[in-house]
């Protein structure tokens, strides 16, 4: 069918014309037609489920990318994105409405297409109704699917592999890619099988793969299922199986395709990132992320019998500092096997921090029951460990909270538990002590602070220090990052992480990061006015709160306009797990911003796989490397391996790859051998005033002045 003739194009006010604009993503979603917010070049910004649901394609798949250039199923592509380019430029209606032909991989859809635009936004609605039942796929379209599909297949992701399959008994025609092949260790009896997938399922798997093909069969629908298939070699793979029938409903003979995705090596991956994300690397129990959300989920389904202990090792770092790290390395997992030898099978027991320890109890957690157990774990820590023929003498002190009378939230019972063991610590090594309403009153002390923090941010006390980000090569520095210090008059300069948690309870985040917005700004500028475009960019951290405050971009813009500073030359950086949170507002908030011309970074990055497939849809510029898998480097191959993929990975996308925590020359030349360009940490430089990295940078490009030219 080609594009309907203009005497079908007509200007229909809808209802929805003008709330369509102020709709959240959850009330898009509930409406009841097709629905694309585009960008006014293209871009897709937001894909309602209808819309999904017509398409089959998932908005993550499509959001981020240029509609016409990408995506578009329509007929007749450059006549339609015409005449969108003439509505965007408003030079039309603000609502018309036309008959038009989509051509989506199932098939064809006859739809009404309807482009409304609101002058003050720079979206444009475009809402696809159905206007008449689908045509057959020809199966000339049909090949053309399958043949488009195995030349995409390299393409599609760097961690998957896709194998395609299509059938059309009426064309005798039979398609097999190669990938499906080589993916079920297949020969050319491959090419005669009707079902190809169904042939190597995995008996335990075949019957829920069987009946899940008979249902989208019996009903005309596409299935989607993971599953394991034993391929032509023996070998189990973990797949992902996605196909249709497109003929008519529960009659043979009809057309289908499918496609098999290879997960295999990407769940080896996910486990492994999962375990470096989640599990201490000293002691191999659960970290600080993960006993948080054990504890969430407890308190999520309910539990009622539940108590924590907080754990912390006297003196250790007395131990430390005389034996060494590596003794103090080896009687931390000494300290660990004898925690869980001491705990029942149904406590949780987690490595936090240091020497600190975090024990969930989920069971009888009656006050006898828990001392007894606490005084079970502290003897067993009082005997002596044996390191190297030496003996070493340790001892803890523990604090108790129980839910919900201590605290309703995770955060809440953590921080009871950890005042109480901060009151045994008091009181003598080797004791514990339940939370109680006195203790409390105790904390009221961090509101006194809270007050202190938010006078040193109005009194100047606050200064911005810059850590130099390298070039991995030349070692010359690029960028710098900005880091806040607390010049506290009694207790002396504060890093950031005695405050920060203060400040983003208190509210006190939002002045603290204007100020080093505003701070390191001014500062990029004088640079850029002595060094020019080789001035180092300046990069800035953005707490969650301050990202999602609606009045975050205008402060961004008001902090640029005020000290002048080339956008190009700012760089904000966001932890990974504020970025992975609710995708479609993260969107377009980073597209907002990145319209202003600033650069996005994704701090910590390689915690959370999966980064990894949405990178390719976020408008970010840089990743930095998590410091956990950089300490790895030299020391652990698999953190070097993941290191390498991250890299690799993130070359590929074109982005700017910073490697933090850089501490020893091993590390420094293996990220450079690894082709990482840029480089942070304190092998190179501590954080340092800014009066100093000013000197230290004109210093520098004096000297590159000076070399002789080649």
């Amino acid at each position: 069918m080609s594009p309907a003739s203009d005497e079908n194009v007509s200007v229909v006010p809808s209802k929805a014309d003008g709330s369509l604009f102020d709709l959240s993503n959850d009330e898009l979603d509930r409406y009841p037609t097709g629905i694309i917010t585009l960008a006014r070049d293209g871009t897709i910004l937001r894909y309602n489920r209808a819309e999904s649901a017509l398409s089959r394609l998932k908005p993550y798949e499509v959001i981020g990318r240029h509609f016409f250039g990408e995506i578009a199923p329509c007929t007749a592509v450059k006549e339609f994105q015409g005449r969108y380019e003439v509505f965007a430029a408003g030079t039309t209606s603000a609502v018309e409405r036309f008959d038009w032909c989509f051509m989506f991989r199932w098939g064809r859809q006859d739809v009404t297409v309807t482009l409304m635009r609101r002058e003050k936004r720079r979206e444009i609605h475009m809402v696809v109704g159905v206007r008449s039942l689908s045509a057959p796929v020809p199966a000339a379209v049909l090949e053309s699917i399958a043949a488009s599909d195995r030349q995409a297949a390299p393409r599609r992701s760097i961690e998957t592999d896709v194998g395609i399959w299509a059938d059309d008994p009426q064309a005798s025609m039979a398609y097999r890619s190669e990938e499906l092949h080589r993916i079920l260790a297949a020969g050319a009896e491959l090419e005669a099988h009707p079902d190809p997938i169904v042939r190597y399922a995995h008996p335990k798997h075949a019957d829920a793969l069987a009946s899940e093909m008979k249902l989208a069969f019996d009903h005309g629908r596409s299935y989607l299922l993971r599953t394991l298939i034993v391929a032509g070699d023996g070998s189990e793979k973990d797949v992902l199986v996605h196909g249709a029938f497109l003929g008519t409903p529960g009659q043979p003979g009809g057309r289908s395709i499918g496609s098999v995705v290879d997960l295999t090596q990407r769940r080896r991956l996910e486990d492994q990132l999962w375990s470096s994300a989640h599990l201490d690397p000293l002691t191999q129990l659960p970290n600080r992320r993960l006993i948080l959300e054990r504890l969430k989920a407890a308190i999520a389904t309910g539990a009622t019998d539940l108590a924590v202990c907080f754990l912390d090792l006297d003196k250790f770092k007395h131990i430390n500092d005389s034996a060494g790290h590596a003794v103090g390395d080896q009687l931390l997992r000494i300290v660990a096997e004898r925690i869980v030898r001491a705990a029942r099978p149904t406590d949780i027991v987690s490595r936090i921090n240091g020497d600190e320890f975090v024990i969930i109890l989920l069971h009888n957690t009656q006050p006898s029951a828990v001392d007894a157990l606490v005084a079970r774990i502290l003897d067993s820590l009082g005997e002596p460990a044996t390191i190297d023929g030496k003996e070493h003498i340790t001892s803890a002190s523990a604090g108790i909270a129980s839910y919900p009378t201590d605290g309703s939230t995770a955060e809440e019972l953590l921080g009871a538990a950890d005042v109480a063991m901060y009151s045994a610590k008091a009181s003598g090594a080797g004791s514990f002590r339940r939370f109680t309403r006195a203790m409390r009153d105790l904390a009221a002390s961090d509101r006194e602070r809270a007050a202190e923090l938010a006078s040193a941010i109005e009194n100047g006390q606050i200064v911005t220090y810059f850590q130099p980000i390298v070039d991995a090569r030349t070692h010359w520095t690029v960028g710098a990052e900005a880091l806040a210090r607390w010049e506290h008059p009694t207790i002396g300069t504060l890093a950031p992480s005695h405050f920060i948690g203060l400040a983003e309870e208190s509210g006190a985040i939002f002045a603290l990061g204007k100020l080093m917005l505003r701070n390191a700004c001014a500062w990029g500028r004088r640079w850029h006015d002595a060094l020019g475009d080789a001035s180092p960019f300046v990069s800035v951290n953005v707490s969650p709160l301050q990202f999602r405050d609606r009045r975050f971009a205008a402060a961004i813009r008001e902090a640029l306009a005020e000290t002048g500073l080339p956008a190009h030359k700012l760089e904000l950086e966001f932890t990974e797990s504020l970025v992975m949170d609710r995708f479609e507002e993260t969107m377009l908030a980073l597209a907002d911003l990145k319209v202003l011309g600033i650069s996005l970074s994704i701090d910590d990055f390689g915690t959370g796989y999966s980064a990894l497939a949405y990178l390719k849809y976020f408008p970010i510029d840089t990743v930095k490397l998590d410091r956990a898998f950089v300490e790895g480097i030299g020391v652990d191959s698999l953190d070097e391996s993941i290191v390498e993929t991250i890299i690799t990975l993130a070359l590929k996308l074109h982005l700017r790859v910073i490697a933090e925590g850089v501490e020893t020359p091993l590390q420094a030349q293996r990220l450079r051998e690894l082709e990482c360009p840029l480089l942070q940490g304190f092998y190179f430089s501590k954080p340092m005033r800014a009066t100093d990295f000013n000197e230290t940078v004109l210093r520098e490009r004096h000297a590159a002045r000076a070399l002789p030219q080649m």
